[in-house]
């Protein structure tokens, strides 16, 4: 892992609320770094802290005890974003596929963005949502759970 020299988040859907001095903003409470093919990025199991934009690259996230490749991650979306909302220990191990660059972001530091940055942090956290709400729903496919309701009534 190597710290990037990039200093501002490309505009992205995730981020179509934000102008160019709101992405400025948002980048200082973070940092990009960028990995060669092979890293991990998280590993299953272990504590995980940080929200991720991929900047730019193609990482996997897969289980280890499945030995399952739970989907590839592209440019302009987020990662990390379950332990960032609930915290605990990583559901998957994220690998770089290719070289990648990310902007991660700490719990901590999107919290006191958060606080001051209500509105564009209620952005951040409204695509994060609907990124997690189509992750479920390509799982729901993935099970045969899209149009079976009576199977839809999974606890979480």
């Amino acid at each position: 892992m190597t710290k990037n020299i990039q200093t501002t988040l490309p505009e992205s859907s995730f981020l179509e609320q934000f102008d160019a001095a709101d992405r400025t903003e948002l980048s200082s409470f973070g940092e990009f770094l960028t990995y060669d093919p092979n890293t991990i990025l998280i590993t299953e199991g272990g504590v995980q802290d940080f929200l991720y934009f991929v900047v730019d690259g193609t990482l996997h996230a897969a289980t280890q005890r499945g030995k399952s490749l739970l989907g590839r991650i592209t440019e302009g979306e987020w990662f990390g974003e379950v332990n960032v909302i609930d915290p605990g220990t990583a559901s998957a191990t994220v690998t770089a596929r290719t070289q990648t660059c990310v902007w991660r972001i700490s719990r901590s530091g999107m919290e006191k963005y958060i606080n001051e940055y209500p509105l564009l942090g209620a952005h951040i956290l409204l695509s994060i949502s609907i990124q997690l709400a189509k992750r479920l729903r390509g799982v729901n496919e993935r099970f045969g759970l899209k149009n079976d309701r009576a199977m839809l009534s999974i606890q979480v």
